[in-house]
């Protein structure tokens, strides 16, 4: 598990037919601060797995990021460029609260 990801420039998780694998990123806190975080393209969709878990406790401190931006205790924040492009689905779920 990493404890903080600060993306400047590219992190992406692009599909590769020969070796086909899922991936599972494991954080407390991914910060998109000068780049792009990509998962998949528009024009070749990730097809495999792609699962993001973030870590952290209520109990724990709030962070702040690059000075000026207060976060909680677990969180992704972006003020670059995050897509994610995978299958289409064929059906979609809205949650109607939270979920503790």
């Amino acid at each position: 598990m990493l404890e903080m990801i600060t993306i400047n420039g590219r992190l992406s998780f692009m599909q590769d037919d020969n070796i086909p694998m899922d991936i599972h990123l494991h954080a407390t806190h991914i910060f998109v601060r000068a780049g792009e975080f990509l998962i998949g393209s528009e024009e070749k969709p990730f097809e495999n797995k792609a699962q993001i878990t973030l870590y952290g406790d209520a109990s724990q401190e709030t962070i702040v990021m690059d000075g000026a931006i207060e976060a909680g205790n677990k969180v992704m924040a972006n003020v670059g460029l995050i897509a994610f492009y995978g299958l289409p689905r064929d059906r979609l779920a809205r949650l109607i609260a939270p979920i503790s």
